[in-house]
Parts: C-alpha cells; structure tokens; sequence
C-alpha cells in the first residue's frame, strides 16, 4: 500500500465551544447550589416587595435544576478534557472510544442538520462493535435527558458534537473513505 493510504485525517473537536460550555455549566451549577440551599439569605426573606415570592419560585426550581445542571457541567468538563478527536485512514474510523473497520460501518446519518455544528453524527454499526463500543460511547448519547449516561439506541455509536467541521462536511468525508474502502 502506498503512503497515502495509510495517512489519517484528524477532525478534531472545537475545544473553544466545549470549554465555554463547561465554564458556563460549572457558574450555572454553582448558582442554583447556591439558590437551593437559600444563599444569600436575604434574597429569600419573606417582605412586602414582589421579589422574594419570585426568588421561592426560583429556590424551588433550583432543586431538580441544580443535578441536571451538575450532570451536565461533567459532560462538558470531560468533552473539553478528553475530547475525542475523529481519525479516519483508509482501513477505519476511530476515537478514543471505539473503533470502526469501514465494513462494519452499515449506514451514517446526522440527528440535526448538517450546517449547524450542534448536530450529531449517528454510526449505525454491526452488532458485535456495537456489544463492544457501548459503554464506552454512553458520555456521547445525549441519554436521558438530552445530556448523557445511558449507552447509546443499538446499533448505533455516535461522533461528539461540536467538531471544528461542520457534521455535513464530516459526513460527506465519512462516505467518500467508506466509498474508497469497499472499492
């Protein structure tokens, strides 16, 4: 094989989109922590003025908020940590997670649309990748609650979102290798 079959092409995540997230999740999280436990204290007060029934509906809220926003900040935190990169050469695509040969790649699709980088890319895969990847794709699968945890819907294993590429532009490349490889 000559050299340019075994070169990789890296996508890398947006590491700026990921960390401003986390640093918003980690004041978001801290602030309703804060409003939960009723600090500052004088925000809450019972007074004649119209804010303080408006801040115990805010500290009530706070309550389920404050471990969604929580579960939220660590995704981001380990999206910007542990970002997993997309390499693709001309045998498989891969990540820090999983690993697919271009024949066990069945089918390739996006959750939103391809010019937004908020969209995802879905890898519907064999069975037996699937079986071995899963649990390590869990922190991308958006399960439950549009955040993560759960392993992702069987067969699939999914891109992290938010890559310096728009997930159209990665998708068209993620066929034109599968293309070549089955050539």
């Amino acid at each position: 094989m000559t050299n340019q079959q075994h070169e990789t092409q890296v996508i890398r995540v947006d590491l700026g989109r990921w960390g401003f997230q986390a640093v918003a999740l980690v004041i978001i999280t801290v602030v309703m922590v804060l409003f939960a436990s009723g600090i500052p204290a004088s925000w809450f007060e019972s007074s004649s003025s119209t804010v303080a029934p408006m801040m115990a509906i805010l500290r009530i809220v706070s309550f389920p908020a404050a471990p969604i926003c929580f579960i939220g900040m660590l995704i981001a935190l380990r999206g910007t940590l542990w970002p997993e990169h997309l390499h693709m050469n001309s045998e498989r695509m891969w990540t820090r997670s999983w690993s697919v040969p271009w024949n066990q790649l069945k089918k390739v699709e996006l959750t939103h649309s391809g010019e937004s980088h908020g969209g995802q890319i879905v890898l519907h895969v064999a069975p037996e990748i699937y079986e071995e990847y899963k649990n390590a794709n869990r922190w991308q699968s958006r399960r439950p609650l549009g955040v993560a945890g759960l392993p992702p819907a069987f067969p699939t294993l999914l891109v992290q979102h938010q890559m310096m590429e728009r997930p159209g532009t990665i998708i068209d490349l993620v066929r034109e290798y599968q293309r070549k490889a089955r050539s």
